[in-house]
């Protein structure tokens, strides 16, 4: 692969926090994340029928390669998850309406986003057990969109496939304000205590998570 050129302009969150790196940029079209692409990455995205899906691909490979490593090689694990080869760091990525996050970590991570104008208050009985959604910041504005990402990164750190949203995956406590949360992953013996981290950008919100 060759040189990656300079990034573009672009909205870019960086968050250094005990060796923990997260990077927030706008999906860009997948045409101008070709220079940051190998040629069998190239040949890959040929074979989606989604541009969407063309985009949010290349756009996190092109984050990636500009900010941390130019040179970056890019796998997936038996549960589908990306990984980094040949570095002592790991890897979450997300996206959502236009955005797209890269968690890297010395751990295990696992990262997820969604913008706040969703409408998570359909969905929330198949996610939420009942006394999750009665935890005493149930009201605060971000509570439900905050839930829903907490969720998922539980649902990428446990590495479980089918694993329940509702019922294996638990949020235990909040505190928003301080940009924290509790949660639970199934283990053998007893569920495992999992700290959650919150931000927001924008019109953007996510949940991050190190073993």
């Amino acid at each position: 692969m060759s040189a990656v050129p300079s990034a573009p302009s672009a909205a870019f969150l960086p968050i250094d926090r005990d060796g923990t790196l997260l990077l927030l940029v706008p999906v860009t079209p997948a045409e101008t994340n070709l220079p940051c692409l190998t040629p069998k990455e190239r040949l890959q995205m040929a074979t989606f029928t989604s541009p969407r899906r063309c985009d949010e691909w290349s756009t996190w490979r092109s984050a990636l390669r500009r900010y941390h490593n130019p040179q970056a090689t890019i796998a997936y694990d038996a549960c589908g998850a990306p990984q980094l080869i040949g570095e002592a760091l790991h890897l979450s990525v997300s996206h959502a309406g236009g955005m797209a996050a890269i968690l890297l970590a010395p751990r295990r991570c696992a990262i997820d986003i969604e913008r706040t104008g969703r409408n998570f208050g359909r969905v929330a009985k198949r996610f939420l057990a009942p006394d999750e959604a009665m935890l005493p910041e149930h009201d605060h504005p971000l509570f439900l969109p905050l839930m829903w990402c907490a969720k998922e990164a539980l649902y990428k750190l446990a590495g479980l496939p089918g694993a329940s949203l509702r019922d294996d995956l638990r949020i235990t406590a909040t505190d928003l304000t301080n940009g924290r949360m509790s949660g639970t992953i199934p283990s053998p013996e007893a569920p495992a205590a999992v700290c959650l981290h919150t931000f927001a950008w924008g019109d953007t919100v996510g949940v991050w998570t190190t073993e």
